[in-house]
């Protein structure tokens, strides 16, 4: 398994966010690290039914691609979600992957109030999204959304990377700051 898996919530390949995050993977790799980029736009990954028979960390109402994730989730060193902003928010993609982490949550719905084992607990965890609008005042969704999953999943949130003002694809390589600091997240995330 790589020390580093990197999740790309765009269905845009070789886009912005997927430009950001082959810097992340080159920043681990420098540093001697296995690293691997799946793009959730090319996986068999179903919506969550709700049906709460996740708990044992294993989908039981769909047999897609997530179970291979999952098994791949728990034997990464660290994990990097990287998304452009879709409506304020991160992309469907990205919501379906969490919401299809469930099992890991550690969630047992038989206990009151509802008890929580996560079996992420530790990995450590980055964060690249990708947005068109200029930074500003306003709060942002995606930044709040990664915060508290980490936090319920037990992850160690290691860094974040937000890239302003880039919609056309390739507009991302004029950042150069951006580029520099997905380099640095990714070496981060390896770092002993």
């Amino acid at each position: 398994m790589p020390d580093l898996i990197a999740f790309v919530g765009s269905a845009r390949r070789g886009g912005n966010t997927d430009t950001l995050v082959s810097e992340a993977l080159s920043g681990a790799r420098k540093r001697g690290a296995t690293a691997r980029r799946i793009r959730l736009a090319d996986l068999d990954m179903r919506p969550c039914r709700g049906c709460m028979r996740c708990f044992s960390g294993r989908c039981k109402s769909h047999r897609d691609d997530m179970d291979l994730i999952l098994g791949a989730m728990l034997d990464a060193r660290a994990l990097l979600f990287a998304t452009p902003v879709y409506f304020w928010n991160v992309s469907g993609l990205m919501k379906t992957l969490w919401d299809r982490m469930l099992p890991l949550a550690g969630l047992d719905i038989r206990t009151r109030p509802l008890a929580m084992k996560p079996l992420l607990r530790g990995v450590r965890a980055g964060v690249l999204v990708v947005q068109e609008e200029p930074e500003g005042p306003h709060g942002s969704i995606p930044r709040m959304f990664f915060d508290r999953n980490f936090l319920d999943f037990g992850m160690e949130k290691v860094g974040e990377v937000f890239a302003y003002g880039a919609l056309r694809r390739g507009e991302i390589k004029k950042d150069r700051t951006a580029l520099a600091s997905a380099r640095a997240l990714g070496r981060k995330l390896v770092a002993p």
